[in-house]
């Protein structure tokens, strides 16, 4: 989870660095922009002991809308991700399908993020739920200190839980 919310705030960071490039003579609208198929949101490999697990197929859609004050300094971000992709075991072939649908508020004025939705979401075939972060979490920009969080977070930084999914 942390991975994919790290990512985001970099995005934050990054077009709070292009907005404070503009100079605002009038009140500035917000700006929206839309992103495809950045591999970034796809999990790196997986090391699971005998075999290692790799994202062999993803499709992602990223809405940002950023939103500045009367001066056109960017005060607060918001963005959506939703993401589809395919969970591989190198070994045996066997698939599982990645998916998160999430949104990210980045507020400068308060120097905090809050992500809100499912940030990974495995359902193993005739199962059930595997493993699910979801839920919502809301952190300091400056330090990373989880402020608020409620839902269940069963993978954060480390992945290998997924491992057991795919064994």
């Amino acid at each position: 989870m942390k991975q994919r919310v790290t990512l985001i705030a970099l995005v934050a960071t990054a077009l709070l660095g292009v907005g404070n490039a503009s100079v605002a003579l009038a009140k500035t609208p917000p700006l929206h922009e839309v992103f495809f198929n950045d591999p970034d949101f796809a999990l790196p490999d997986i090391e699971c002991g005998s075999f290692t697990i790799r994202e062999t197929s993803f499709e992602d859609r990223v809405d940002v809308i950023t939103f500045f004050d009367d001066t056109g300094e960017p005060v607060r971000i918001h963005l959506h991700v939703s993401f589809l992709g395919v969970l591989t075991n190198l070994s045996t072939g066997e698939t599982l399908r990645d998916h998160a649908a999430f949104s990210q508020d980045v507020d400068f004025v308060d120097g905090t993020a809050t992500v809100s939705g499912v940030q990974f979401h495995y359902t193993v075939p005739h199962e059930g739920l595997g493993l699910a972060t979801s839920g919502t979490i809301m952190f300091d920009l400056e330090t990373g200190e989880i402020l608020f969080q409620a839902g269940p977070f069963d993978i954060e930084d480390d992945l290998t839980p997924i491992c057991g999914l795919l064994d």
